[in-house]
């Protein structure tokens, strides 16, 4: 059964009152150290569209903030996306669009150096049907290599890159899926599976509460990510330090779940749009709400024409208009 602690239950907003364990550490809202993010860097949390980024991948997404100077850290086994879709549509020239759930995975090593890992889990628009991919790309660190169980529609292995297609199907509105990362070590390295499941029965009571029952089926995608030195894997959602490049550019530890472009960078321009999200970490054989959230995305390079993101107690109301950055809240 896949649960969600309400967010009366979760302390919404504050740090939750549980004990870390192996898998996750939930930090209490310490300002960022020197060792942190630099206000320059820091600054990017914050910034709403400007003319050097027209667009921007519209949804919900926690980044590890609670407001400026405020950071929080969770590491976790597991990342979860609901997206309750009851209008959508394209225009032509946007050639389809994305829902995307992206995290972050963290390999620690016994050598004492990490890898960091771009994960993607997206439901992929094309006209009235859908197909379901995975991506997994080396970001940081030592070389890893990627392998795959089972039989592939589209798989590309080249050396740090990894995506896995199904095939396409037809889908009517309602349009309710649930998307599930999952990752842990194993031996000789680490696994990461992906999993999608259209849920009926799904029901919310003042934007806060889920009530469903959703039992697990098999993933859609299982990776075996070669690396014997792994001694712990983790999705790493932080804003207390970035992930820093040669080039001086830098990225964030953050979970989105965002609508977007079909790929390679493109702007998905909607005509039509009514959508609920909602975002999830897992901890102790149950789901939670992160503390806060933002309504767009920082990582992936795809983005959303047309749409605009409404935050509301834990929930991502998508709707057409003029998108206006929010967030933390």
């Amino acid at each position: 059964m896949f649960i969600v602690i309400p967010v009366a239950a979760s302390n919404f907003g504050t740090p939750l009152a549980v004990a870390p364990l192996s898998g996750l550490i939930y930090g209490t809202g310490s300002p960022i150290s020197s060792s942190g993010p630099s206000d320059q860097q820091l600054s990017l949390y914050f910034s709403s569209p400007t003319s050097s980024q027209a667009y921007y991948p519209i949804g919900i997404s926690s980044v590890g903030l609670y407001s400026k100077g405020q950071a929080y850290t969770i590491e976790t086994g597991s990342v979860a996306g609901i997206a309750m879709i009851n209008a959508f549509g394209t225009a032509a020239q946007s050639d389809g669009a994305s829902l995307q759930l992206n995290a972050v995975i963290v390999i620690d090593n016994l050598n004492g150096t990490q890898s960091t890992l771009w994960s993607q889990d997206t439901v992929n628009f094309a006209g009235s049907q859908v197909y379901y991919e995975s991506w997994i790309m080396q970001d940081t660190g030592p070389g890893v290599t990627f392998s795959e169980s089972g039989a592939s529609y589209l798989l590309t292995l080249q050396n740090a890159y990894y995506v896995y297609s199904t095939y396409q199907t037809n889908y009517a509105l309602p349009f309710d899926q649930l998307l599930v990362m999952n990752v842990s070590v194993v031996p000789g390295g680490v696994q990461v599976s992906f999993t999608e499941e259209s849920i009926t029965g799904l029901t919310a009571s003042n934007n806060t509460t889920l009530n469903y029952e959703y039992y697990r089926a098999a993933p859609y995608s299982t990776v075996f990510v070669g690396d014997p030195e792994a001694s712990a894997a983790y999705f790493l959602i932080s804003g207390q330090s970035v992930i820093s490049y040669p080039d001086n550019s830098v990225n964030f530890y953050d979970a989105e779940l965002v609508f977007g472009g079909p790929g390679n960078g493109s702007t998905g321009v909607f005509t039509s749009m009514g959508a609920q999200l909602y975002l999830f970490y897992s901890y102790s054989e149950a789901y939670y709400y992160f503390p806060t959230y933002f309504n767009y995305g920082f990582s992936t390079a795809e983005s959303a024409s047309g749409i605009q993101s409404a935050l509301n107690s834990g929930m991502a109301n998508v709707t057409l208009g003029t998108f206006q950055a929010q967030g933390p809240v």
